[in-house]
């Protein structure tokens, strides 16, 4: 079984639409805020595309989710980011989603891909629920199979992923949404048996997400100037590029190619706009 939460009128492709309100396309009328009315370990696959900021307990939500899916079943998140202004006023929010949201859905101690995306944080272990905090009857396990940003247009196509994870997590109003795939675990898994379902899996995403990818390839194309310089975070980017760099025996001189356009990076960064 494949199903959609809090679909509305946007109803993921080969899914049961449940919302709380009536329209087409909803198969359900549920408040996902209450027991989900399925079978234990019946869903193969979970989309929940910018419908769980609405939850008023998320983690109970998590935790229905968990209960109704089978052993490695997929589940697609997308939220509003919780690091933009005009979602922290947003009236009707009443979670906030970010980076560190899927380290409270799992006790899972392993980090599960890039350490860049946390290196500003802690971590020697993933899961951020504390060892003294008891163990919760139907607790989730959900761990990440991958988690994808989407930013707003000024920060589109001029950085890369090392920058904009400092801008983002050193200012308001660089990304809009979080996209998170997750999958329920409920049997040992090895590491390498996660890390195959990161590879070899077809990761669903909604339609307006894969309209936001198009449009953002556009912009990326466009090579527009930097709304924002790094200058001030140089050290700490050189120092963590260093540590990544792989140890050679000799040191190669960049081609004239490279060496312009590091130039020419160098130029536009130093560029102050006028108001």
């Amino acid at each position: 079984m494949r199903i959609d939460i809090g679909c509305g009128r946007r109803l993921h492709r080969n899914c049961v639409g449940l919302d709380r309100i009536p329209g087409e396309g909803v198969g359900l009328v549920h408040d996902f805020d209450q027991p989900l009315p399925l079978a234990d370990n019946s869903v193969d696959f979970v989309m929940a595309s910018n419908s769980l900021q609405y939850a008023a307990n998320l983690q109970n939500v998590m935790k229905e989710l968990y209960r109704v899916c089978r052993h490695k079943a997929v589940v697609c998140i997308v939220a509003p980011y919780a690091h933009a202004t005009s979602h922290m006023v947003n009236p009707r929010f009443r979670q906030f989603f970010n980076e560190h949201s899927p380290r409270y859905w799992t006790r899972h101690r392993s980090f599960p891909g890039n350490l860049e995306e946390y290196y500003l944080t802690r971590t020697d272990t993933w899961s951020l629920l504390g060892d003294e905090e008891p163990v919760e009857a139907g607790e989730p396990n959900f761990h990440l199979l991958k988690l994808e940003l989407f930013y707003y247009p000024p920060y589109q196509g001029c950085y890369d992923p090392l920058e904009l994870t400092i801008l983002r997590q050193s200012q308001l109003n660089v990304a809009d949404q979080i996209m998170y795939h997750l999958a329920a675990v409920k049997a040992p898994m090895e590491e390498h048996e996660l890390e195959w379902m990161r590879i070899s899996e077809q990761l669903e995403e909604p339609e307006a997400i894969t309209q936001i990818r198009s449009l953002s390839q556009m912009l990326i194309k466009a090579e527009e100037e930097p709304s924002f310089f790094m200058d001030s975070f140089e050290p700490v980017i050189m120092e963590q590029k260093q540590q990544k760099a792989p140890r050679t025996s000799s040191v190669r001189r960049p081609g004239k190619k490279k060496q312009a356009k590091s130039r020419a990076a160098k130029k536009r960064r130093q560029i102050v706009r006028k108001p």
